[in-house]
């Protein structure tokens, strides 16, 4: 995993965000023998690459009447400054009587609104829609993220009234709901290159959020963005450094009552980790002189079997304090982990839930937990066809049990999913897989019980 440059101008240093991890890991997965199913899979939309869209990495956000707004890394706009496959696109996916209307609302075009979004939307003050881009912005700084240039953005965007189709973006001419940009990264101090991880708010509208590259070490930054007026101010609240704090933070961040925020690096932490890629679990706590960091999970080696390494997907927060996660290596099969971080009065102990099945690929989002505490999420790689799998892990008096809910194909079911699982009144659970589909390039599913 290379080194992220905080030397913005200089092109043969810019920022390289590694997505997805996994691929070029992929030819080392060895066969396992796949678990019973009870679920049925239903491909909703089919992506083309074309006007609408390829290569969803990011979730689904539920909005108004039982839709969900999203974002496709490739398609729409063709640009040089973009990958040839397009700057990516913003959609809202309504439900219209029985069946489901899908309606681009933006398409990047790697200027000021930025490109190749991965991280999903997220509802902020107000009912407006936030997130951030990957790349695009400001395309002086040299940056370079999977082959777009630029060091990222965020972005608000206020979401139609309507219910129902809107505009779909043909010819790639201007946007038919054009976002505003909050913030427009550079890769210096301030950070560059926002990962897979959410925005999040506090309760007097501020934004936190991650970046991979860029910091005063050039490992990436958590960082903050205030509004003061009508202006939004950007501060990093702390640039990592690749050592015992770790570094590129691909995951966001959670905050509790108290402030504290929490999330993972992919990257550092034992300094004797094979290749680097182990990372940590660290919290950073607000004082009046600025904020402290402080690790309190190291990983030791992503072939451990072990806890397992590399915590790609963040992390998620309970009621009581305790903080989820998964890694996307080691275990048990070396397919990463599920586990759960419970405060101690002298630290914090780690229990792993679940090991996931078959080498490298495991999941690179949050899990999503129900009412009834059980966890839900997807890997990247693992399964039975090495495509990815949706997984649940079930908590009852005995403990916890991991569960395969579907194993992708890489055919028209999908195949490699990088999203977070979405789930409904009646427990159907929504997502997307970044290819695969009748185009190749991606799907909306449905997994009904």
């Amino acid at each position: 995993m290379p080194k992220s440059s905080s030397s913005p101008g200089d092109a043969e240093n810019a920022l390289h965000a590694t997505t997805p991890i996994a691929i070029s890991l992929i030819l080392f997965l060895v066969m396992l023998t796949p678990a019973l199913r009870a679920q049925t899979l239903t491909v909703l939309h089919d992506f083309t690459g074309g006007d609408d869209g390829g290569t969803p990495y990011s979730g689904l956000t539920k909005g108004p009447g039982g839709g969900f707004y999203g974002t496709t890394w490739s398609g729409g706009y063709r640009s040089s400054d973009c990958v040839d496959t397009g700057c990516g696109t913003l959609f809202q996916f309504s439900r219209s009587g029985s069946g489901w209307d899908y309606s681009v609302l933006h398409t990047f075009m790697s200027g000021s609104d930025g490109a190749g979004p991965w991280a999903r939307l997220v509802f902020g003050p107000a009912g407006t829609l936030f997130g951030t881009t990957s790349a695009g912005g400001d395309l002086s700084q040299g940056c370079t993220v999977n082959g777009n240039q630029g060091c990222g953005t965020v972005f608000r965007l206020v979401p139609p009234n309507q219910v129902g189709p809107t505009a779909v973006h043909h010819g790639y001419q201007a946007a038919s709901a054009p976002i505003s940009t909050v913030y427009t990264f550079h890769a210096s101090d301030d950070g560059g290159g926002p990962g897979f991880g959410d925005l999040i708010f506090d309760p007097a509208g501020n934004i936190y959020g991650t970046a991979i590259g860029g910091g005063s070490h050039g490992w990436g930054v958590v960082y903050e963005i205030s509004l003061s007026g009508q202006d939004w101010t950007e501060r990093a609240l702390y640039g990592f450094t690749s050592g015992a704090d770790g570094g590129e933070p691909y995951g966001g961040v959670v905050r509790d009552g108290r402030g504290n925020l929490y999330g993972g690096n992919v990257v550092g932490g034992d300094g004797s980790c094979e290749a680097g890629i182990c990372g940590v679990i660290y919290q950073l706590m607000p004082s009046a002189g600025g904020w402290t960091d402080n690790t309190i999970f190291t990983f030791h080696d992503f072939g451990d079997t072990g806890v397992g390494a590399t915590p790609v997907g963040g992390l998620i927060l309970d009621s009581s304090g305790n903080l989820y996660g998964s890694t996307l290596y080691g275990g048990a099969s070396n397919g990463g982990t599920v586990f759960v971080m419970r405060p101690q009065q002298n630290g914090w102990s780690l229990t792993v839930l679940c090991n996931l099945p078959n080498v490298f690929g495991g999941p690179y989002a949050s899990l999503t937990m129900d009412a009834s505490g059980d966890l839900y999420g997807t890997t990247f790689g693992d399964g039975a066809y090495y495509a990815g799998t949706v997984f649940k892990v079930t908590h009852s008096q005995d403990g916890w049990t991991c569960n395969t809910l579907h194993d992708f194909t890489g055919g028209n079911d999908g195949g490699f999913p990088a999203s977070s699982v979405n789930i409904d009144a009646q427990g159907n659970l929504y997502g997307t897989a970044s290819t695969g589909g009748a185009y190749g390039q991606g799907v909306i599913w449905e997994l009904t019980p």
